[in-house]
């Protein structure tokens, strides 16, 4: 009966490899910090801002729209550094289909991570 009620235990743990897919984009992030649930093995990202900070730093380290847009279109693939507080530095590689609008690119970049992200079951 006690059993149901158990606390969880979180224990910080790293993603060595992810990689996501989007609308032509493909991500590979290495190094990604989240936690562990000693219990039930779910996921959970570090800290409940993670995501967004995550996604707004890979923004700010990629360049202007422009700048990815001209390189994806040339087959470069794009190559960053993210880090994020005290966390290990999370390397991100980005390629594919350039995105036609600053909008899509936006939003398309977000979403291949976020499919990284869901890759292994990370969650908020």
């Amino acid at each position: 009966m006690f059993g149901l009620f158990k606390t969880r235990k979180w224990q910080p743990t790293t993603l060595e490899t992810l990689r996501g897919n989007f609308q032509g984009l493909s991500v590979s992030l290495s190094n990604v910090p989240c936690r562990i649930d000693d219990i039930s093995g779910v996921l959970s990202y570090p800290y409940p801002d993670f995501r967004a900070e995550f996604i707004g730093e890979f923004h700010r380290q990629i360049g202007a729209f422009e700048q990815v847009q001209e390189q994806l279109a040339s087959h470069t693939t794009i190559m960053a550094i993210v880090s994020l507080r005290d966390y290990k530095p999370i390397s991100v590689e980005l390629c594919g289909t350039p995105p036609k609008s600053r909008q899509q690119y936006d939003s398309d970049v977000a979403d291949a991570i976020l499919a990284a992200f869901n890759e292994k079951g990370l969650k908020p």
